[in-house]
């Protein structure tokens, strides 16, 4: 198991196979994504359909190369990122993504 000095968010608590299932599984995908990207004949799609593809295409790659190791929580993205409570303060909510 993945687990880094108690942060929740760090190591995302996953096993190395349960990684590599999750790689492999977005890997596939991915590559049935482009596949049909390939073979889908020529024809108008709306820009709104397009951007969904390329959206799912991107997340499916991002899947595949997750590495829990990698994960930082939002405390340490604030602080990377120079953000401080003053910088928040106005903010009712604010989504970081």
């Amino acid at each position: 198991m993945h687990k880094k000095g108690g942060d929740a968010m760090k190591g995302a608590n996953m096993s190395d196979d349960a990684v590599s299932s999750i790689r492999a599984e977005a890997k596939a995908a991915l590559n049935a994504l482009m596949l049909r990207a390939s073979a889908t004949p020529r024809s108008p799609r709306t820009i709104e359909k397009i951007e969904d593809e390329l959206d799912y295409a991107e997340a499916l790659n991002r899947i595949a190369h997750f590495d829990p190791d990698k994960l930082i929580s939002e405390e340490e993205m604030k602080c990377r990122m120079g953000i401080t409570e003053d910088d928040l303060k106005d903010f009712d909510k604010v989504e970081i993504e």
